[in-house]
């Protein structure tokens, strides 16, 4: 395998110029072993796993734009003597996330 154990990589550092020689043996024996590569090919995630991580980024979504409209709603209640530039920079920027939500959810 081409991973070391940290007894040989403490034993080929205390050595100088062992090292890359030890390393480059490795790969060259990872190279032309081709049941060693697939060892490393990860597998593919099946329909549940991506299923499930869609529905926890929706939801993970759902709460953190129920957030950005409660804070905007607050916003409003609670500063009614805001300039109309500063109402009107919130708005673009609430309408802005809902957009950029409802873009993303499709």
């Amino acid at each position: 395998m081409i991973l070391m154990t940290f007894r040989q990589i403490d034993e080929a550092v205390q050595t100088p110029h062992s090292f890359p020689s030890l390393l480059a043996s490795r790969i060259m024996d990872f190279m032309t072993d081709p049941t060693r590569f697939a060892q490393i090919i990860p597998r593919a995630p099946s329909g549940q796993e991506i299923v499930g991580g869609c529905i926890l980024a929706t939801a993970i979504s759902f709460i953190l734009y129920g957030i950005t409209l409660t804070q905007t709603f607050i916003y409003m209640l609670n500063f009614p003597n805001d300039s109309v530039h500063l109402k009107g920079l919130i708005g673009v920027l609430w309408y802005s996330a809902t957009t950029c939500d409802a873009a993303y959810s499709d």
